[in-house]
């Protein structure tokens, strides 16, 4: 997400002021987390309020914590704690094929055809607060959250209880009154027996207060109604809400892990090439989803491009993917889209060209990628393509900006080309016998 974007739609929309925002971000730029988290952090803006915002400025559905921590347990196993982690997801419904889950980066293609294809269902995203979807990772998965993020969460959780114990109050309090008031016409016989006697007919409508039965209220569904919803056939309320927040979270929160060292990170970049193949192997067999094949394939390329990026094939387009590097930023990454039958430097690679090592052709479209790269033309750069059945389905770019490429080791390289090729084919028998 655009932060800065985010920040100015805010002020467009009169949900915070500009001084606000920019104290919420300076907070965020201290604190970590996301500029929501900051602005509920310091009382900027109301939950429902900001949802409700999140909702408009991403154009899509929004969910609230109390669903998130509703879901039922059949819906919470279609994904994995290691995918719920790494996406930043938690699924909270499902009503046949259709899963709903909610997602801090709602409308990410990427992300749902991956979702889409680990659990065999139509996947739509939600936007959600960050500090609900860490709660119900929390729940959920197990996720160790850091002491602020508890502490958030349980002053959120006891503000919200201190509402909804005022809004009881007040709603009590109307019932009541409600009570009192409410009167309905009924008929009364007239006290003086000789006036009915003349005329029995003649009995007046007086107003006379009755106080309210409280009687249970049933509601039956239609058979149409329950096929649309099957878990109610079970008697299970999908959404129903927690009465209090997970203790788990609450009272005995846990640290993330510490930092790796400076000397551990020295001994990583000073591997061997063959053994840096062999921790690329690794990762690329207990590949449970796309993105770890991508963090197999980019470590192993750190000591020898400073700039990579993977681009992956959907239908008819090129997307960017993942990036890491001097001056790449991720979100400019993903950005890039070059359609397939424009000429580009992938073109004659997924004509049947082994890989591409040179200059970056002057094309049109080669702009988008110095875009994403953050500008800087390379001198040389290198490509090379992870096929499936002779088809691509994913590039891997590399340079080294101003200096060449000739150190690259282009045999390697290849090999692990053809390592990830398997893993990608794994992974989506993987899929299948998950669904299966």
């Amino acid at each position: 997400m655009n932060e800065a974007s985010l920040g100015s739609f805010l002020v467009a929309e009169n949900v915070a002021d500009a001084r606000a925002i920019a104290s919420a971000q300076e907070h965020q730029l201290m604190m970590g987390g996301r500029l929501d988290t900051a602005l509920l952090d310091m009382g900027v803006v109301r939950e429902s309020r900001l949802l409700r915002a999140l909702g408009e400025f991403y154009h899509t559905k929004t969910v609230a914590g109390a669903s998130l921590l509703g879901a039922g347990d059949d819906v919470i196993r279609l994904i994995s704690p290691r995918v719920a982690t790494r996406f930043g997801v938690v699924p909270f419904r499902i009503e046949g094929k259709k899963l709903a889950i909610a997602s801090l980066n709602p409308g990410d293609i990427l992300i749902e055809d991956e979702l889409n294809l680990l659990t065999d269902c139509m996947v739509s995203t939600y936007v959600c607060l960050e500090i609900r979807l860490y709660e119900a990772l929390a729940r959920f998965y197990a996720v160790h959250l850091p002491t602020r993020v508890t502490s958030l969460i349980r002053r959120f959780a006891a503000g919200a209880s201190a509402e909804a114990q005022e809004s009881a109050g007040i709603a009590e309090k109307k019932r009541k009154r409600d009570a009192e008031t409410e009167y309905t016409t009924v008929a009364v016989r007239p006290e003086t027996p000789e006036r009915s006697a003349v005329n029995p007919e003649l009995e007046e409508t007086q107003p006379v207060l009755k106080t309210k039965q409280d009687r249970p209220v049933v509601l039956e569904l239609s058979d149409e109604e329950l096929a649309e919803f099957p878990s109610m056939r079970e008697g299970q309320d999908i959404l129903a809400a927690p009465t209090q927040p997970p203790t788990s979270l609450v009272e005995t929160p846990k640290e993330l892990p510490e930092e790796v060292s400076d000397q551990d990170q020295s001994d990583v970049a000073e591997q061997s090439i063959d053994d840096r193949m062999m921790t690329a192997s690794v990762g690329l067999q207990n590949a449970e989803m796309r993105d770890e094949i991508a963090d197999a394939l980019l470590h192993f390329c750190e000591p020898y491009l400073r700039r990579r990026m993977l681009l992956i094939v959907r239908k008819d387009q090129i997307i960017g993917w993942r990036g890491e590097g001097e001056g790449v930023e991720e979100a400019a990454i993903r950005a890039i889209s070059i359609p397939q039958e424009e000429p580009s430097i992938f073109s004659g690679i997924s004509q049947g060209q082994a890989f591409w090592l040179g200059p970056l052709p002057s094309m049109p479209r080669n702009l988008d990628l110095l875009l994403g790269l953050g500008g800087e033309e390379p001198r040389d750069c290198v490509v090379l393509p992870v096929s499936l059945r002779s088809k691509v389905v994913c590039f891997l770019y590399g340079d080294n900006g101003g200096d060449g490429v000739g150190g690259v080791p282009v045999a390697e390289l290849r090999r692990l080309m053809a390592k990830a090729s398997l893993a990608f084919q794994v992974y989506i028998l993987k899929s299948k016998i998950r669904r299966l």
